[in-house]
């Protein structure tokens, strides 16, 4: 973040005051955040893409055929 230092001029009474350049939090934070979607949703699909090796324990959830929606597995239960 940019520092910015007292000029003349500037009342004497904010010593101690921290300026917080609100536009530049965001970006960083947007950006972090960015990173970690972007850590998680490869590491998803890498993880999607091995097959469990011989000898592994698969979730049970694995079992009943493709994820869907966050994770969960698809249900095969009939509504009435």
């Amino acid at each position: 973040m940019a520092h910015r230092t007292k000029t003349d001029g500037e009342d004497k009474g904010l010593d101690g005051v921290i300026r917080v350049d609100e536009a530049e939090v965001k970006a960083h934070l947007g950006e972090m955040v960015r990173q970690s979607v972007e850590e998680t949703l490869n590491g998803m699909l890498q993880a999607e893409a091995d097959p469990p090796r011989r000898g592994e324990a698969v979730r049970a959830d694995d079992a009943h055929g493709p994820p869907g929606l966050l994770g969960q597995a698809t249900s095969t239960m009939h509504r009435p």
